[in-house]
């Protein structure tokens, strides 16, 4: 909010609200990737051992 504040002119506002929007992606698909690299780990492991014990 602070870069808002400081940034006057319209072509700036609208980069830090661009960069803001960014951020916020970036975290979002962090937070999805681990999520996703959790669930991919996890199945192959279960497939694994009912290969092993079929």
């Amino acid at each position: 909010m602070k870069e808002l504040k400081l940034d006057l002119l319209p072509s700036n506002l609208y980069a830090a609200k661009r960069r803001a929007e960014q951020q916020k992606e970036k975290e979002k698909k962090g937070r999805e990737q681990q999520k996703n690299i959790v669930k991919i780990e996890s199945v192959p492991k279960t497939d694994r051992i009912e290969r092993n014990d079929g």
